[in-house]
């Protein structure tokens, strides 16, 4: 079995069932560095993007690391703006009319999941 859990939810489970971890072997990953993070992403994105052959602007791919790190810092990285990046593929790819994923789709996408205000 493979779960995840932050520092502080680990806390948690140490103070209510102490032996619990005991059944686990605990491997700590830490967060990427920006560089590292955006590299993943970038690649993994292009990826995609030419197997399903849609274009995806690398502008784009930066604009989903910077909301997602910005309005949702608890969501996991790299595979949260990943997991957004590829729906926003397969949604473009579904499309009568498939055109390049550009940072105003990305922005609308993420304001349409988060229920964020376009202005922000």
């Amino acid at each position: 079995m493979i779960t995840e859990c932050t520092e502080e939810e680990l806390s948690l489970i140490e103070l209510k069932s102490p032996t619990y971890l005991s059944q686990f072997q605990l491997i700590r990953l830490e967060e990427p560095s920006e560089e590292e993070l955006e590299f993943m992403v970038l690649g993994k994105i292009k990826e995609t993007a030419a197997i399903e052959n849609i274009g995806v602007e690398e502008e784009a791919i930066r604009e989903a690391i910077r909301l997602h790190r910005r309005f949702a810092p608890y969501s996991g990285m790299p595979g949260k703006p990943i997991r957004f990046l590829e729906a926003l593929l397969m949604r473009e790819k579904a499309a009568p009319a498939p055109k390049t994923i550009g940072r105003s789709e990305v922005m609308q996408r993420f304001c349409e999941e988060s229920g964020m205000p376009p202005l922000l």
